[in-house]
């Protein structure tokens, strides 16, 4: 696992543009240059299910070995399909409580890969789940790190390299998403205390870890407070994006900033707190009832304006119909396909992700054939050309589109 991988390399450029095609706005932030060489152990937060690891994987100039689900190794086809791309599989509870010590292996695998100057990422907080906050660290990133610099004789200088994934709209196409590192931990500071007291050393590099992490994520320490949070963010959000906060950067500082000031609001006065709650949710219940977007509640449009957007919308339809016949059929098979394999939500944005990278390409030379079969070369190059400009603006449509319908309501 720690050579270079042909399969990754191959398949990583097409999942690169699924990625930057799949998400609206991508916003990377380094607040600590990358190390180019050496043993690099990537630790992001763990919010999106296979996603995460697909976004942070793919984004560094290194080939990245990360760590999924076992349960999708248990086909031998598929599991050396996996193994070709960097993937190693971790095991869960369910899993089986046998297949646990299965893990010893994988992380063994991890350290011995740091320990050939390679780079890791490992989900510190073991599983997933959509809401803010950072759970408690599991062992196993700790364990890796120390089991390589003990097997390169404490020379193998392992970095952890802390990482924020802040989602906008996580489960959803046309999303955005801000990717931070953080500035990396060296192990070698615990080198001497992993030599008088192992455990004392992975709770130090653990807490260390989880503090700096806490710093690149929307952390929501009060749990009564965290839907109240989301809707009362959905509200500001519109009108934020009017002012001076054009970047993802700001906006989340600006969550977080509502989610500390909520918190402290509630614990200052619970009933005060549970009231302004219960006046956020009714609010957000009708305006979603009447399917509404907040920014045309706010800034109710101008008659003169939604007649100019019909008329705009109306000339352009045309155009955003060749969009939806090159893109909405592969679009809807992938939404239906990932709503009857998966039953939770945050594993369909992963599926469409990487289904849409296979599909797409594989539709786009079979119009190009009826074209070329209808109107010969010329007109299947220009339909080739025209295609992944017709999905652009059929995405783009579609937002005007749903923004204009709410401001007609």
């Amino acid at each position: 696992m720690h050579q270079w991988s042909f399969a990754y390399a191959f398949f990583g450029r097409p999942i690169r543009v699924a990625i930057w095609s799949f998400f609206r706005r991508i916003e990377i932030r380094y607040h600590a240059p990358l190390p180019l060489t050496g043993p690099l152990l990537f630790a992001p937060n763990h919010s999106n299910a296979l996603a995460d690891a697909i976004v942070t994987a793919y984004r560094p100039p290194r080939q990245v070995t990360f760590l999924a689900r076992a349960d999708i190794f248990a086909k031998p086809r598929l599991r050396a399909f996996f193994q070709s791309i960097k993937m190693l599989p971790i095991y869960r509870t369910r899993d089986g409580v046998e297949q646990m010590a299965k893990n010893d292996e994988t992380f063994q695998l991890c350290a011995d890969i740091l320990r050939h100057g390679e780079t890791v990422l490992i989900f510190p907080e073991g599983n997933h789940s959509t809401y803010r906050k950072l759970r408690p660290l599991k062992k196993g990133l700790a364990r890796s790190a120390f089991q390589a610099e003990e097997s390169a004789d404490y020379q193998a200088g392992v970095r952890v390299v802390p990482v924020g994934l802040y989602y906008h709209a996580a489960t959803k196409f046309d999303g955005e998403l801000l990717i931070q590192y953080g500035p990396h931990i060296e192990t070698a500071a615990y080198v001497e205390k992993y030599r008088e007291n192992p455990a004392a050393a992975t709770r130090a590099l653990s807490d260390e870890l989880a503090r700096r992490m806490k710093q690149l994520i929307i952390h929501i320490d009060e749990p009564a407070v965290h839907t109240g949070t989301e809707q009362l963010w959905s509200i500001q959000r519109a009108e934020i994006r009017r002012g001076a906060l054009s970047d993802l950067y700001s906006e989340f500082h600006a969550h977080q900033r509502l989610a500390d000031g909520l918190t402290r609001y509630y614990r200052h006065s619970q009933t005060a707190g549970e009231e302004f709650l219960e006046d956020i949710s009714n609010y957000v219940q009708q305006r979603e009832q009447w399917v509404l977007h907040e920014d045309c509640v706010a800034n109710p449009p101008a008659p003169l304006a939604l007649l100019a957007k019909a008329v705009g919308l109306l000339l352009l339809a045309p155009v955003q119909l060749l969009g939806l016949v090159n893109f909405y059929p592969v679009a809807w098979l992938l939404r239906s396909l990932s709503q009857k394999l998966f039953r939770d939500p945050v594993f369909h944005q992963a599926f469409k992700m990487v289904g849409g990278m296979f599909l797409l390409p594989l539709y786009a030379l079979a119009g190009t054939a009826v074209a070329a079969a209808m109107g010969g070369w010329p007109a299947a190059l220009i339909y080739l050309v025209s295609f992944p400009l017709t999905g652009e603006f059929a995405r783009r449509y579609r937002r005007h589109w749903f923004r204009f319908t709410a401001d007609v309501r």
